[in-house]
């Protein structure tokens, strides 16, 4: 038996080379991409905004992970506050070098904590500079370890600057913190590490941890009186 095809009703076949196939006109594609432009425009920095916006939720849980680690240190030194966030390693914070590391610093922390004004380059025990460069540190456990926070305890020189106007006891950012800790009028607000890469950057305020009670907060670098909340 043979089975035959008809056309269906209201449709004709399909004739191939009966009609030649046509695209897009010059003008409509010039139109679709200016679309596409004018869409791309007003998506992407939404997508920097929730890209930046997730760089600062992982420093926010790296600063936890920090105040764990302190207070367990704490804990077994008698109540001191460590030199170094990089000391933390590996008995604290484990051995993961991420863990030091904020998402925004694109030098994975081999410029430390990134802010200039504050001595963030300089290698000659000032700036409190956690990187393998540093090579004045005191007291750096782990030397080859690179930092992007900085950690307001640590025994480099402190900026005569940040220190203008405090008893001439002040040296280091240790002395620093101490007086601001005990004796200012921020007692027990004073940040224990900070990030300021996502303020160097223009795209978000400085993250910190308060010795307190360890919860994180939004400031400026110096303006101390909104920094401590």
């Amino acid at each position: 038996m043979i089975w035959k095809t008809r056309p269906v009703q209201g449709f004709a076949p399909l004739e191939i080379g009966s009609k030649p196939l046509t695209g897009f006109t010059l003008i409509e594609l010039l139109v679709v991409i200016a679309i596409i432009n004018i869409l791309a425009s007003q998506l992407l920095p939404a997508l920097s905004t929730a890209r930046e916006k997730g760089r600062q939720a992982n420093c926010t849980n790296n600063l936890k992970q920090f105040s764990y680690a302190i207070e367990m240190y704490r804990q077994d030194y008698e109540y001191q506050f460590p030199y170094w966030l990089s000391n933390l390693q590996p008995t604290y914070l484990g051995t993961n070098p991420k863990i030091l590391r904020c998402l925004t610093d694109q030098n994975n922390g081999a410029s430390g904590h990134g802010f200039e004004a504050w001595g963030a380059s300089e290698t000659d025990g000032y700036g409190g500079y956690d990187a393998a460069v540093n090579v004045d540190a005191l007291y750096r456990s782990n030397p080859n370890a690179n930092c992007s926070y900085l950690y307001m305890w640590n025994p480099d020189k402190v900026d005569a600057g940040e220190a203008t106007g405090l008893p001439v006891s002040i040296v280091t950012w240790r002395d620093y913190s101490q007086y601001m800790l005990t004796s200012s009028q921020y007692k027990g607000h004073t940040p224990v590490v900070r990030c300021l890469w996502h303020k160097n950057k223009g795209l978000g305020p400085v993250l910190n941890i308060a010795s307190e009670d360890y919860n994180v907060y939004l400031s400026e670098y110096s303006d101390w009186g909104a920094s401590y909340r």
